[in-house]
């Protein structure tokens, strides 16, 4: 009988750890979960975190961006929407179709009033509005497939947290695709809660699949928050397992124009020059050898800009200007 979960957490971290434990330690039985993430930006195993959003929202914002384990694409979460997550043993050949995890919540859609049908490579939709993407993997004899059901997600914000500047940054790992999404609850009449809609997949879940619910231990909830620790909640996992990638940033300034160009190796800064008609009164090459090896983020860049004066190597350049100009093209 397959174990269902219905996982009370919220912290996005936290539940992309949950799913490694319960994937690598609950061999021999099938188990499906339902949860939900406060607001966070989630990326594909194989993807280039700075490629996929607009990383001054997210930081101003407080949204975690965490990688997951899955391939695609990146996905915002937040309370309004509803993730199911299906993991059992698996052998090479078997279920390699996304269509066979995606069939029961198609079927409790339907069950709703909703003409929904799995489209494409993992996509569920009703009509032409994508309300569902899916992801899996396989390793170590099991499978993992999970997916969001957009329900009264803030697309406002899902739209300006994955709206990265692509134009000038090159790079080869794996791009997100960019459907038309739709909340389900638009779609309803007398649309439920979001809690209640999830209680009601549970429901249907209990009658008409083959399970039982299980409750997470103390011991389970330890055995996660330490991989929480030492993966999902790190930098090393989410920014510096990005693929590597240069990009450029040019701006015209009063005092004359900025040439950015920039390598990025594990999340931090490999090379970085700057070229222009501006004026400086300092070689130009130190203060491009002092951001070597600096975090791409703004506040790693604030700390070791705070002490230098900036406007030296650049005459008439601020912190926050050249910090700006570094970050122009993410």
């Amino acid at each position: 009988m397959t174990k269902l979960i219905l996982n009370p957490f919220t912290k996005p971290s936290f539940n992309l750890a949950l799913e490694e434990y319960v994937f690598k330690n609950f061999k021999g039985s099938d188990v499906m979960m339902l949860w939900r993430n406060e607001p966070s930006v989630i990326i594909g195993k194989n993807q280039n975190a700075y490629a996929e959003i607009d990383l001054d929202f997210v930081s101003e914002n407080n949204i975690p961006v965490i990688r997951r384990l899955t391939g695609g694409g990146a996905v915002f979460h937040d309370l309004g929407n509803v993730n199911y997550t299906f993991i059992s043993d698996y052998e090479s050949g078997e279920l390699d179709s996304f269509k066979a995890f995606a069939a029961p919540v198609c079927a409790f859609l339907r069950n709703m009033g909703l003409d929904a049908e799995f489209s494409g490579r993992n996509d569920i939709t009703v009509g032409n509005a994508k309300i569902s993407g899916t992801a899996k993997t396989a390793a170590g004899g099991r499978s993992l497939a999970h997916g969001t059901l957009l329900y009264s997600a803030d697309l406002l914000r899902l739209s300006k947290a994955l709206k990265p500047n692509l134009k000038k940054l090159e790079d080869k790992a794996v791009r997100s695709v960019k459907s038309r999404v739709c909340n389900i609850s638009e779609l309803l009449e007398n649309a439920p809660s979001v809690e209640e809609f999830a209680q009601r997949l549970a429901e249907f879940f209990l009658k008409e699949q083959d399970v039982s619910l299980y409750e997470l231990s103390e011991s389970d909830v330890s055995a996660v928050k330490q991989i929480e620790k030492e993966k999902y909640g790190r930098w090393q996992w989410n920014f510096a397992a990005s693929p590597d990638f240069s990009f450029k940033s040019e701006k015209k300034f009063p005092f004359g124009i900025v040439d950015c160009h920039l390598d990025v190796s594990e999340g931090k800064i490999s090379d970085i020059r700057f070229f222009g008609d501006f004026f400086s009164n300092r070689d130009i090459a130190d203060l491009e050898e002092t951001l070597k090896g600096i975090k791409l983020e703004r506040e790693s860049l604030l700390r070791r800009l705070s002490d230098l004066p900036v406007s030296q190597f650049i005459v008439g350049i601020t912190a926050d200007e050249l910090i700006n100009l570094i970050l122009g093209s993410i």
